[in-house]
């Protein structure tokens, strides 16, 4: 049986116009392999906005859905006691394993800057945080609520058991007396990626921050300029 010949083969040479297409051809498929890639990697959080305006009545309380799946997030709520030592007070009071972000003490909410964190590397309050207080003895008058235009307040809360942080802004005029408790939500967000930082005041895409408190964060501080002494201590609120 014959013995099969040895087979040889020699390079060809590609033209310079076939080799331009096929380089062509490696770029497109290379392109078209990345864009699939984008396609397929998760998508990152967004911030959800909400526009309101909703008064406080007196002895009244405030609801909030952050994300609007019918669950309270967070409830702002006004108590008025009249026996004894007479005193009115405002408090956030955030949903079962939520938080409410603290300020100066463990008990306190803090009226917050646009522009600051909300987030896990903050303190939060697991319970009712009280806002402002006042009372008919002035040496009992506190919180970093008694007067706030356009603050912050920072909640973490849950979604599908999964922690989610938001914010909640909030006008409140000079909290004193018994029967001066009114005050104003106007607007809330938050993050919807869970356990994402969000920065209070931020609206998300075409959203933006107030103006004038640059100064303020740069300084160290991110307590509301507006808003009464932020400290444990007593505040006699004149103002």
């Amino acid at each position: 049986m014959p013995r099969s010949a040895k087979q040889t083969r020699t390079p060809v040479m590609l033209s310079k116009s076939m080799h331009r297409d096929l380089s062509l051809y490696a770029l497109a498929s290379s392109a078209a392999g990345v864009s699939m890639l984008a396609l397929t990697q998760p998508a990152e959080g967004q911030i959800v906005y909400s526009q309101a305006y909703v008064e406080l009545t007196p002895g009244g309380t405030i609801p909030v859905d952050l994300n609007h799946d019918g669950v309270t997030d967070f409830t702002i709520q006004q108590f008025r006691y009249v026996s004894g030592n007479q005193f009115n007070r405002l408090a956030a009071i955030p949903s079962p394993h939520g938080g409410i972000q603290r300020g100066a003490s463990n008990f306190l909410g803090a009226a917050l800057l646009s522009g600051s964190n909300i987030g896990g590397s903050e303190g939060f309050v697991h319970g009712q945080a009280i806002m402002a207080s006042t009372s008919v003895f002035s040496s009992d008058v506190f919180g970093s609520w008694l007067t706030a235009k356009n603050c912050y307040l920072g909640i973490q809360f849950h979604i599908d058991g999964a922690t989610h942080y938001g914010w909640a802004r909030i006008n409140v005029g000079y909290f004193g007396g018994i029967d001066h408790n009114l005050a104003l939500l106007t607007g809330y967000a938050y993050e919807t990626r869970a356990n994402k930082s969000i920065i209070a005041g931020d609206r998300g895409e075409g959203g933006s921050l107030a103006k004038g408190t640059l100064g303020a964060l740069a300084a160290g501080s991110s307590y509301c300029p507006f808003a009464g002494n932020p400290e444990e201590g007593r505040d006699s609120g004149k103002r």
